[in-house]
């Protein structure tokens, strides 16, 4: 029978928290005193992590393979408490009980004025005065083990603890499905392992599966009442859910816990925010700047909080933190300076796109003011505007993302315009129309509705760009419009592009909806037939900005918390005189707004 070679040998398991292990060990005290649990005894046995033994002797033993050794030196302040020299008493030999012969050594029970029974040593006679130590001998000394680790298995605690190690390395790797298998193991294994269940809920929270994350999150806490980052990932998604009420409570869990804990702070801002509760929101967003006064989001969404209350001023002075967001909004940097309101006579600058489609429309109203200080203006912008916006006064040059930058002198980002023209709700610039549609594709798609003869020519879009962050709150479903099926002198034409333009393949029931959005080639064929079209009905989306900026009759729809560029409490627009904005007066309340539009729609037909 041949040898395994030592090279084919199975490598020894290293022990660890939660392994069931047999050590034997020598223990050294200060005094030279030693204690040896291999003579005559069964090895000592426990299991690692559940304190069954001194802290330190457990601690000593992960890591270590059977048959080795190893000495360590821990101090018995950890079992027997340090030395305290408050309950060291001298006394004279005459205070001492009469009956008793002292003895060093000699231990015996004192009860004391508080009614409390002390155990005393005596540790030193004099001639004439008795040393009296309450400390147990080994407090505050050190002792030294040499200890030999005989056997090590793993317990189910252990393989559990595997399970979820291999869990966070998948997570860590963004394997989420992986890591969900391995933390629902470890649980089979452990079921008060509060880690994996706290863990689950992160992987689906991260997958969207809110529901399935809140459960988790709730058994974590049930097994640790101060799992303080599962109270703020719960309130996290409920957040997300919309259940603020629910949120509010874990975020005051939070800081309860850790009352400097800024992203609860912030957080719990984000939540009045929601509910509409502006000044609350701000006090919120400060403490959390108080805690980090680098806290961007927090400096930013006060900014926004100004801009929808219209504190310009204030406004636009924060919204200068939006550079310092984390994955919101890309820095361009470019060797040459960038504008801040100084002459500009004779240079070409570059004003440069930073967001999306609607603050593009939205803020190209400032490039004939740019124009006017006797500036050569370049714009960059989306691919989908180029050819729409060549029709804006003032501007020289209109490139994509995609083409080569020509040469300029300075350059602006668009959202800083309203500052350095000092914007106020008073003086912003509304000349409409500042866009213009192309007039052959106007007469193109005039050719294609010009056989509609009714009353109402209306174009529709029902829903947002599913990346923008708040897009569940401002998009609604095509089936709600069933409230403006109120006469057939009314012909509808869809606008929505996306996956929500699927929608209409189940078109609601009399409805006469005409839907030509696969032709629909970029923002110039929009702008073309939105000027065939009598009316437009929208979202907040980028189509609402192009009918505003078109001088079309806009009727926007707006959740009940909107986008700060709206405002508050206000049926119109001072960025675009023929809007007209409907308001939720409710969180989610689309049946109201639609109930709304349709009896004004009764009002405009007739």
């Amino acid at each position: 029978m041949t040898n395994t070679k030592d090279s084919e040998k199975e490598p020894l398991i290293k022990a660890k928290i939660g392994d069931r292990v047999n050590i034997h060990f020598t223990c050294k005290f200060e005094d030279g005193t030693v204690y040896d649990s291999s003579i005559g005894k069964e090895p000592l046995q426990f299991i690692i992590g559940e304190n069954q033994t001194f802290t330190g002797l457990e601690q000593a033993v992960i890591g270590m393979i059977p048959e080795e050794s190893k000495s360590i030196e821990i101090s018995s302040d950890n079992i027997y408490g340090p030395h305290r020299k408050e309950i060291v008493h001298i006394i004279r030999h005459d205070q001492f009980p009469e009956d008793i012969k002292p003895e060093i050594g000699l231990q015996f029970q004192i009860k004391q004025e508080n009614g409390v029974t002390e155990i005393f040593r005596v540790t030193d006679i004099s001639d004439t005065n008795i040393t009296l130590d309450g400390n147990h001998p080994l407090a505050g000394k050190k002792l030294f083990f040499d200890i030999q680790l005989i056997e090590s298995e793993q317990t189910d605690i252990s393989k559990a603890a595997d399970f979820y190690d291999q869990g966070i390395a998948f997570q860590d790797k963004g394997r989420l499905e992986e890591a969900i298998t391995c933390y629902q193991k470890a649980i089979e294994l452990n079921k008060n392992l509060t880690g994996a269940f706290y863990n689950l809920g992160v992987a689906f929270q991260k997958k969207g599966q809110i529901d399935k994350s809140i459960l988790y999150y709730e058994i974590a806490i049930g097994l640790n009442q101060d799992f303080t980052e599962a109270h703020y990932n719960l309130g996290i998604a409920y957040k997300e859910k919309a259940l603020f009420d629910e949120a509010m409570i874990c975020f005051q869990r939070v800081l309860q816990l850790k009352p400097d804990h800024s992203d609860a702070s912030y957080n719990f801002g984000n939540v009045y925010a929601a509910k509409g509760q502006f000044n609350e929101a701000i006090q919120c967003y400060q403490r959390a700047i108080e805690l980090n006064p680098d806290y961007a989001e927090a400096h930013w969404n006060i900014a926004l909080i100004n801009l929808l209350l219209g504190n310009f001023k204030e406004g636009w002075k924060g919204y200068e933190w939006r550079w310092k967001l984390k994955d919101i909004i890309s820095h361009r940097d470019f060797s040459q300076p960038i504008w801040n309101g100084y002459d500009i006579n004779g240079k070409t600058i570059l004003l440069h796109a930073e967001q999306g489609f609607g603050d593009t429309i939205q803020f190209i109203r400032y490039a004939p003011l740019v124009a006017q200080r006797s500036a050569r203006v370049i714009l960059e912008c989306q691919k989908e505007l180029v050819s729409l916006l060549k029709s804006v006064e003032g501007i020289h040059q209109v490139i994509s993302y995609e083409e080569s930058l020509p040469d300029f002198n300075i350059h602006c980002p668009l959202l800083n315009l309203p500052s350095i023209f000092n914007t106020t709700t008073d003086n912003i610039p509304a000349e409409i129309p500042y866009i213009t549609a192309d007039a052959s594709l106007i007469k193109k798609w005039h050719e294609k509705v010009k056989h509609d003869t009714s009353k109402l020519k209306i174009g529709l879009v029902w829903a947002g760009e599913k990346l923008y962050k708040n897009d569940f709150s401002r998009s609604c479903s095509f089936e709600i419009f069933s409230a403006l099926n109120l006469s057939d002198d009314i012909t509808w034409y869809s606008l929505q592009k996306g996956d929500p333009s699927t929608q209409v393949e189940n078109s609601l029931k009399g409805i006469n909806l005409i839907d030509y959005t696969d032709e629909l080639r970029d923002f110039s064929d929009t702008a073309a037939l939105m000027q065939n079209l009598d009316l437009i009905i929208s979202v907040d989306t980028a189509v609402a900005h192009l009918a505003g900026a078109l001088g079309k009759p806009i009727w926007t729809l707006l959740p009940f918390v909107p986008d700060w560029r709206w405002m508050l409490n206000r049926e119109d627009s001072p960025w675009y005189p023929t809007m007209r904005l409907f308001r939720q007066p409710s969180r989610g309340d689309w049946k109201s707004i639609l109930e709304n539009v349709a009896d004004s729609l009764n009002k405009f037909i007739t």
